[in-house]
């Protein structure tokens, strides 16, 4: 299922990349513009997950703190 998931993705990033809609096919000019987005948007998301883990550690850490101190 992750394999699927990854192909479907990378089959829609590819495909905007060289379709680019709204611009009928694209040009370098676009396309670089169109990969550049892309990248952006994955430091964003890259940067969103790192701190759901963080979140996630402390919420464990408080909750393990206070499950010996009640326990």
């Amino acid at each position: 299922k992750f394999i699927e998931h990854f192909n479907q993705n990378s089959y829609w990033v590819a495909s905007t990349i060289i379709l680019a809609p709204g611009y009928g096919e694209a040009g370098p000019k676009q396309r670089a513009a169109i990969i550049s987005r892309f990248i952006q948007m994955m430091e964003v998301r890259k940067a969103q997950v790192l701190f759901q883990i963080r979140i996630s550690l402390v919420h464990a850490k408080v909750d393990s703190e206070n499950f010996f101190f009640f326990g």
